[in-house]
């Protein structure tokens, strides 16, 4: 195994293309405690000093590069701040998805929170009768069906779902802000449905 660098980098740009394993193994183990430096991570750094190498087999014209070590340190050099910022990317892209994830998770929860209060409204201020009136309501039943299954006249249905909506008003008008906004989520609800 011939280890003089300036001669197998000589041999290469001849086109003796069977040495390039030695240049990689005399180069390698350097090239990467130079990226060590600049990545802080020895996988990457690895990976750098390998991809570096490779490189020199893609260059379509070697006998252009005047310098090799320079040269190879450079690519080297390239190559690091490359996987940096491509890691960054991914590390900024994996937080971005971690946050949608915890905002739908905080969102799933507020609206489980929003519907549990709903339901503790609903039985504060209902009675009996416009609380079965307003819960096939909400599953869209209209006036006819829900006057059907309950046994009442159509209008009386109309009078108890107004009825509703005029409890659930004169409990916002109360000063709660959060009231209002149950009430009118309350109604999406309804009408999503």
């Amino acid at each position: 195994m011939q280890t003089d660098p300036k001669e197998l980098w000589k041999r290469y740009i001849a086109g003796d293309k069977s040495v390039f394993g030695e240049l990689y193994l005399y180069y390698h183990k350097e090239l990467t405690f130079f990226c060590l430096g600049k990545t802080r991570s020895f996988a990457l750094a690895e990976d750098a000093a390998s991809n570096t190498l490779l490189k020199l087999l893609e260059e379509p014209n070697p006998k252009k590069i005047s310098n090799f070590k320079s040269w190879l340190f450079t690519v080297a050099r390239n190559a690091c701040y490359s996987d940096f910022s491509k890691n960054k990317r991914h590390r900024d892209a994996n937080e971005s998805i971690k946050h949608s994830q915890i905002k739908e998770v905080n969102n799933k929860g507020e609206q489980a929170l929003v519907e549990a209060d709903i339901r503790k409204m609903m039985t504060e201020i209902l009675t009996l009768k416009e609380k079965d009136v307003w819960e096939l309501h909400e599953q869209g039943y209209n006036n006819q069906e829900i006057s059907d299954r309950l046994g009442i006249m159509p209008k009386t249905v109309a009078n108890i779902k107004n009825i509703v909506r005029n409890k659930f008003r004169g409990k916002t008008r109360g000063g709660s802000a959060i009231i209002l906004f149950i009430y009118i989520y309350a109604l999406c609800l309804f009408f999503i449905d």
